[in-house]
């Protein structure tokens, strides 16, 4: 747990304690990290979304508004509203601080981990000015990416131990 002092400094400005907590819990249940191919898979990048009814469209303006990134879409044919951050600089500076302060409790949190991982090569590319990933570089990224969501197959012992050191109850 983070003392009190230490927490402003990790909140996200205009969020409180209490969303930020309620938003991870709603993240572990409802939140999607990809890790998207682009250009015929010569290039990568990512994006987080949340899919609800329609109805509920309310709370997804109520997670952009308060975290001040992301957009919110409503998908009428098939009665759902999206809320997605597809900004690298958003998902950087906002996203990937926000869960590595505050973490997810279940296998959300190993796709997060991928995501963030995918985060550090895209970025360290394009520090490096490079305006096309390395072999090495797409090959991690095409590794993680088969590491995140429904494909996931096997977590394996360090990955359940992990998780176990979170949940305490």
């Amino acid at each position: 747990f983070l003392r009190s002092e230490n927490l402003k400094n990790k909140l996200p400005p205009g969020t409180t304690k209490e969303f930020i907590e309620w938003f991870v819990g709603f993240t572990d249940g409802e939140g999607c990290f990809l890790i998207v191919k682009e250009n015929n898979g010569k290039n990568f990048c990512l994006r987080f979304t949340i899919e609800l009814h329609k109805d509920d469209i309310e709370v997804l303006y109520k997670i952009s508004n308060n975290l001040g990134v992301g957009t919110v879409l409503l998908n009428k044919s098939k009665n759902s509203a999206f809320f997605n951050i597809y900004k690298f600089e958003d998902i950087n500076s906002v996203l990937i601080p926000l869960f590595k302060n505050f973490p997810l409790l279940t296998t959300k949190h190993l796709d997060f981990i991928s995501f963030a991982d995918a985060a550090s090569i895209i970025l360290n590319s394009k520090n490096l000015k490079n305006k096309s990933l390395s072999p090495l570089d797409l090959e991690k990224l095409i590794n993680l990416k088969q590491s995140t969501n429904s494909k996931r197959l096997i977590i394996n012992e360090k990955e359940k131990k992990l998780l176990r050191k979170k949940i305490s109850i």
